[in-house]
């Protein structure tokens, strides 16, 4: 076995619950089956030591818990917690990533459902490639984006290859002046944004970076609800999920790798994002077939949640907290 591949997993206390699906989801897929790999947990802001531990201990896989420290990475000491996590990891990413063939950065909040994950880690492996997820947004970059003070672009450019900071799949060794510039731009550039000067955000320092530094035509973009179903793709009625025979697929067909979002925000959430599907999926848009298609959305949303449940709970590694539904009974 040849292929050395890496995944970077940034994280604070209050988002155990997800990363201990995504490390129990990376073992129900067997995506350590094809190549040696190797998970680093960036963890920050104290997390539980027995459960550092045992996330060490209890896979197939090789877990490396490193502690994410504030003296470590040159950043403004006015950063929030929840932003120098985000900023940080790319710093660590840099600093361990150069001695796999392909690495990876997932946000916590995600989980795989699909072993094909890993066949994204061959396609860019020995190459400069990076498989990214659309993000949509073709966002203009003008005068009100600053570093040291200067326009970043002159004249200003528009980021047509738009795409989320996870997931991102690559070889280090050719990415590393990218990460480089994001680290200066992202915690030391500025953005006017109502009627202030304020930090720009991760995934728009992202691609700043990529194109700041050339390297946009190296980029494979996949459709968002494949990886990271951003804007709601997954109650989208074009969009929605489909599981027949443990093979997940959107409905316009397009193959599932991951799947990513906060799945027990409260025992209303199916609930709630059925509302909103309806109000602005269908009444907006004046369709009317949301009788016809509810039914189908409502079971795709059913089966994630059901799978993050089970990932928690009835997988390899039980989660330590208290049960999150303890009256949760559904199965689909």
């Amino acid at each position: 076995m040849n292929k050395n591949y890496a995944i970077f997993i940034g994280c604070t206390p209050n988002f155990k619950k997800y990363l201990n699906a995504l490390l129990n989801s990376i073992e129900k897929q067997g995506l350590y089956n094809d190549c040696c790999l190797t998970v680093y947990v960036l963890h920050y802001n104290g997390f539980n030591e027995s459960y550092l531990k045992a996330i060490t201990e209890s896979f197939s896989y090789i877990v490396i818990p490193i502690e994410v420290k504030r003296e470590d990475v040159h950043h403004p000491p006015e950063t929030k917690n929840n932003e120098f996590i985000k900023r940080a990891r790319f710093k660590y990413l840099l600093e361990y990533g150069s001695e796999y063939d392909v690495v990876c950065l997932l946000d916590a909040d995600m989980f795989m459902v699909s072993p094909d994950f890993m066949r994204l880690f061959d396609l860019v492996n020995g190459t400069d490639q990076l498989i990214g997820c659309n993000e949509k947004f073709k966002w203009e970059i003008g005068s009100n984006y600053t570093y040291e003070d200067d326009p970043i672009f002159n004249p200003p450019q528009k980021l047509y290859r738009m795409h989320c900071s996870v997931p991102i799949i690559f070889n280090l060794n050719h990415w590393k002046e990218v990460f480089e510039y994001y680290l200066k731009v992202a915690f030391f550039g500025r953005q006017f944004k109502k009627e202030q000067w304020v930090e720009i955000g991760d995934i728009t320092s992202w691609n700043i970076s990529v194109y700041k530094c050339n390297k946009q035509d190296n980029i494979i973009v996949f459709p968002m609800e494949v990886m990271c179903q951003v804007h709601q793709t997954y109650i989208h009625p074009d969009r929605y999920i489909h599981v027949e025979n443990k093979y997940w697929f959107t409905e316009a067909g397009d193959r599932v790798y991951c799947i990513q979002g906060r799945w027990n925000s409260n025992l209303d959430f199916i609930e709630d994002k059925m509302n909103w599907c309806k109000e602005n999926f269908f009444d907006k848009l004046g369709r009317n077939d949301f009788d016809k298609l509810a039914p189908k959305i409502q079971k795709g949303l059913e089966k994630i949640q059901q799978t993050w449940y089970d990932l928690n709970f009835k997988s390899k590694l039980v989660l330590d907290e208290e049960n999150i539904w303890e009256t949760f009974n559904r199965e689909v």
